[in-house]
């Protein structure tokens, strides 16, 4: 059964693991929230078994991301290279799956919430003061 794993499958599948993780949510209570079993979310996560465009976006829903999330490093895969895991080139999951940017999570944020996070950073750099005049300073 190895053999039908395909590379952007186990792409896709070990996002969907980052993101899962990353939001704290077990197999299970993911597999709840989109109609099917923690086997099959294990599944999906591994690459074993592809994941219709429908479930991805019912996935996506559920872990709060936008569909596009999925596919962001699949263009990083080597056109050149055997798609299938059959080959020696494809063993294994790629492991730059990774949860969403810092700016991807501000930005889900209402107004207040992000009126807060800017003010903490910038009483941060207040407080620190800009590094590039300590810099001058040691220099002189």
């Amino acid at each position: 059964m190895k053999q039908n794993m395909n590379r952007i499958d186990q792409e896709i599948g070990a996002r969907l693991r980052a993101q899962r993780k990353f939001l704290g949510l077990s197999q299970a209570a993911l597999g709840g929230k989109v109609g099917v079993s923690l086997q099959q979310i294990a599944n999906y996560e591994s690459g074993l078994h592809r994941i219709s465009v429908s479930r991805l976006w019912l996935l996506a829903r559920s872990l709060d991301i936008g569909i596009g999330y999925f596919f962001e490093s699949c263009g990083d895969l080597d056109k050149t290279q055997e798609m299938t895991s059959g080959t020696d080139k494809s063993e294994g999951a790629l492991t730059n799956a990774r949860p969403p940017s810092l700016m991807q999570c501000y930005n889900k944020l209402g107004t207040a919430e992000q009126r807060a996070i800017l003010a903490l950073v910038q009483s941060m750099t207040m407080e620190s003061g800009d590094p590039r005049d300590r810099n001058r300073k040691e220099a002189r």
